[in-house]
């Protein structure tokens, strides 16, 4: 089975930094779309699913906090890796207790990012693949419970069916 490209967005308000890392992913293969800010980001986040958002935190407007509490809000399956320039303590904390993927600082080594990115999108498509075998689990289960609820039913009429057959070939016999 072929996977298809993994989905990724980009929100940064650093245009430079934006166009070059949605250069480098799509030349990595990867679907890449890049959004100046909080409020393009969740528009694009409510249209398509993504695998991945990498999310500066400080932008003008919403800023990478409201985008997360979004993600959360719609319980998207889509992993957050934070890029900041601003990187401290209580912003790794905050970011955490917001369940973010991963937590990097500006400037970053592209290695580095590429791997985390990989990692999540690994993750994330493990995550989908359980989900969708459980569904197909449930469903094939509430598909057999279903043909046993109609057993006895069919059994009934196999059994009256019978009966009747029984009852005439009597008849026959002692007519």
């Amino acid at each position: 089975m072929i996977l298809p490209q993994p989905e990724i967005l980009i929100v940064d308000d650093d245009a430079n930094f934006r166009v070059l890392l949605e250069e480098y992913f799509n030349k990595q293969g990867f679907r890449a779309a890049a959004v100046s800010g909080g409020e393009d980001a969740i528009n694009l986040l409510s249209e398509k699913e993504f695998d991945v958002a990498l999310l500066d935190l400080v932008m003008p407007g919403m800023d990478g906090y409201d985008v997360m509490d979004f993600i959360n809000d719609q319980e998207l399956s889509t992993h957050v890796i934070v890029i900041t320039g601003y990187a401290s303590k209580q912003s790794a904390v905050a970011s955490l207790r917001k369940g973010v993927y991963d937590f990097l600082g500006k400037p970053l080594d592209l290695e580095e990012l590429y791997v985390s990115v990989q990692n999540a999108v690994g993750r994330k498509r493990s995550r989908d693949e359980k989900e969708q075998t459980k569904a197909a689990l449930i469903k094939a289960y509430n598909d057999m419970e279903t043909e046993i609820r109609q057993q006895p039913a069919e059994l009934s009429r196999k059994h009256y069916k019978l009966d009747n057959e029984i009852k005439q070939l009597n008849s026959a016999e002692t007519a």
